[in-house]
């Protein structure tokens, strides 16, 4: 558009100081700039529109994978809750394995008391 107004202030500053026959040449000048320009127009549009057109594939291929992402993030969640929930159940678990280990050890402590008492009643007669 510039180069347009530049050749055609050019051509018309020209045509001040030319003889009628230029101005008839000036205009064909003029004219073939313009349709030229309007080609340019046509062509850069069409460029634009193709441009447009990658982009709005771009942007649908991108929808798309993070629609996937999103599925593969929310079954993950759903494994994440599955796994949440059984390490509940092993706590629990877990907690009911000490509780048996404590008494176990309770009841070996009781047996080993017993024991040493019997032996220092048994044996008391034998050393004194």
């Amino acid at each position: 558009v510039l180069v347009l107004l530049s050749c055609t202030l050019i051509v018309a500053a020209n045509a001040v100081n030319t003889p009628p026959a230029e101005e008839t040449d000036a205009a064909i000048d003029i004219a073939i700039l313009k349709e030229y320009f309007q080609d340019q127009a046509r062509q850069g549009t069409a460029l634009l529109a193709l441009q447009i057109m990658d982009l709005v594939r771009e942007v649908k291929d991108i929808a798309d994978s993070v629609r996937k992402l999103e599925e593969k993030m929310d079954a993950i969640s759903v494994e994440q809750k599955s796994i949440v929930s059984s390490m509940a159940a092993v706590s629990t678990g877990v907690t009911s394995v000490e509780q048996k280990v404590d008494i176990i050890r309770s009841e070996v402590r009781l047996i080993s008391q017993h024991k040493l008492t019997w032996q220092n009643s048994t044996w008391r007669d034998v050393y004194h």
